[in-house]
């Protein structure tokens, strides 16, 4: 099943009018009762790069979410796929591969639809699951939430230099030391970590 959604790129909402409101309470209903589904990854932000840059489809399965697994969940009128990173009570942190700072929301367990299980390709497939996979993803995850610790950290550096060249430059360093080090992981690790599978074709 396809759906709206921001899948580590891109965010694509369903209108504010009372149709579209009542549109997208039936959508949420209907997921409600999916046990597995598929969405298609905008390219609108590229949130989950490297992973997602737009154009992949991602399946996810029902189940509750682990740290390091990508939980797919409603954020308002949108369907988001950001990594766990950690929880606050019963809600989920999040946190997107690419971004800066754990994201400024916390995720009930009424708003997760799932856990991403594959990553579609254009050229192929590759299983999110199994143990080499796991290792991965608790890798990417521990990276993320101390990239974005680091960037608050150089968040309060930046407000004690003051305005001007300074004003940036410690959150600069500390984004793009997150960024090297993702790239990195990805680079030598998710192909070796995630299996190939097959990829059904879509009907035109």
């Amino acid at each position: 099943m396809d759906l709206p959604g921001r899948t580590g790129g891109g965010e694509r909402e369903i209108g504010g009018g009372a149709r579209e409101a009542a549109a997208f309470e039936l959508l949420r209903a209907a997921v409600a009762g999916l046990a597995a589904g598929e969405i298609d990854v905008s390219d609108a932000t590229r949130s989950m790069a490297p992973l997602l840059v737009g154009g992949e489809r991602l399946r996810w399965r029902r189940r509750t979410p682990r740290f390091g697994d990508v939980a797919v969940f409603f954020r308002g009128r949108a369907l988001v796929a950001h990594r766990v990173v950690g929880r606050s009570g019963a809600a989920l942190r999040t946190k997107g591969d690419a971004l800066a700072a754990l994201d400024g929301w916390t995720v009930p367990p009424e708003d997760v639809v799932g856990v991403a299980e594959a990553v579609v390709f254009p050229r192929g497939a590759r299983s999110l699951a199994g143990a080499p996979a796991r290792l991965y993803a608790l890798a990417a995850a521990a990276w993320s939430r101390g990239g974005g610790a680091l960037f608050g950290a150089a968040a309060r550096l930046d407000a004690l230099l003051g305005r001007g060249a300074e004003a940036w430059r410690a959150r600069r360093a500390a984004f793009w030391l997150q960024r090297a080090g993702a790239l990195a992981l990805h680079g030598l690790l998710f192909r070796a970590a995630h299996r190939t599978i097959d990829a059904p074709r879509r009907a035109p």
